[in-house]
């Protein structure tokens, strides 16, 4: 059997709709970060029958997927100009913090006889991407302006992802504030300002919102219901809609510690181990080629003790299933983990 990862549809689909209910009281509009899936269609045909109507990812292959779905689709990863082509194919509105990729997404919008939609980075602290200065911004927007074949709809921000910093009602009011000054200096309306992603959600999901803001982007707290400002599951929300299931092909009884003089492991780590005497492992068909550690067995006697590129080594010694070679062995997976899964051609993909 190949390792296999279950995709249980309701509980995403229920995530879903407690996360649009919590924002639509504030009137602010979600754009479903996808590229954990890979923007997989079944998935995002579930996140649609839950109301959502726009969809985000930071690569054009994963969009292709669900061109000929009637969405909104963004680019949320700034665009390489040798990109550019696709970039008007296959995205609605990207993000962009560099004039002369502007300029050259104008120019092949003009080729497809298409305007397309941008908002402008803004970095409110956190250092990854966007203008870090208002007079940039401002400057650049005004070019951007004479361009035929673009349309500036409004500013977003990221945070937490590069220098770990929380939302609050100070960061992404000064984003609301470059949005006002953008408009003001335009003569225009601009329509969105993107507040960040998942970690934005705790503000409003604790009544502490944030005016102005219309839109965020938010992946981990729809697929696993989890707070990302506390990484803690958030109360009614389902924590387990994927689940890895892999062959066992070995059980043996082994010391806990490694005979002889070590170095590092195969993949560049160097392991510490706890004398815990002989233990009951259990080998299974699946690594870290395929997966990452971010996971827990279903079986709460048992614990996960490593692995390597195509091995995952489970300690067994306590659990009251008597498990044999051949059977399976099912973990809940968290981000990291699910998201290798899903790159990973040698994971079959099952849609419950």
């Amino acid at each position: 059997m190949k390792p296999t990862l279950k995709i249980n549809l309701n509980k995403i689909y229920d995530n879903a709709k407690i996360v649009k209910d919590t924002l639509d009281k504030y009137n602010v509009d979600i754009t479903s970060v996808t590229k954990l899936h890979c923007c997989n269609p079944v998935i995002v045909d579930t996140l649609m029958q839950a109301g959502i109507k726009k969809f985000g990812d930071s690569r054009i292959d994963n969009l292709k997927n669900i061109k000929d779905i009637d969405a909104e689709k963004w680019l949320i990863r700034l665009p390489s100009i040798s990109e550019a082509e696709e970039v008007v194919k296959y995205s609605d509105i990207s993000l962009n913090s560099e004039y002369d990729t502007v300029k050259a997404l104008n120019e092949e919008a003009k080729i497809q006889n298409k305007v397309h939609d941008i908002l402008l980075m803004f970095d409110v602290g956190d250092l990854r991407e966007g203008y870090f200065d208002k007079k940039d911004i401002v400057d650049s927007a005004k070019r951007i302006k004479n361009l035929t074949n673009i349309r500036l709809r409004g500013v977003a921000t990221n945070l937490t992802c590069y220098g770990g910093v929380l939302p609050d009602e100070n960061n992404l009011t000064n984003l609301v504030k470059v949005n006002e000054l953008l408009e003001a200096e335009l003569n225009t309306n601009l329509d969105i300002v993107s507040g960040g992603n998942s970690t934005s959600y705790t503000m409003f999901r604790e009544d502490n919102p944030v005016k102005g803001v219309t839109n965020i982007r938010i992946g981990d707290t729809i697929l696993f219901g989890r707070d990302c400002t506390y990484r803690s599951h958030i109360e009614g929300m389902n924590k387990d809609a994927f689940i890895i299931k892999a062959e066992i092909i070995e059980i043996k009884e082994k010391p806990s510690i490694p005979i002889g003089r070590r170095g590092f492991s195969a993949l560049n780590s160097k392991p510490e181990f706890v004398d815990e005497g002989i233990r009951k492992r259990a080998i299974l068909s699946v690594g870290k080629q395929d997966i990452d550690m971010d996971m827990f067995p279903l079986d709460n006697d048992t614990k996960i003790l490593g692995g390597s590129s195509d091995h995952l080594i489970i300690d067994i010694t306590d659990s009251k299933k008597d498990y044999k070679v051949g059977d399976t062995f099912e973990l809940y997976m968290y981000y990291t983990a699910t998201l290798r899964a899903f790159t990973s051609k040698y994971v079959v993909k099952e849609f419950i």
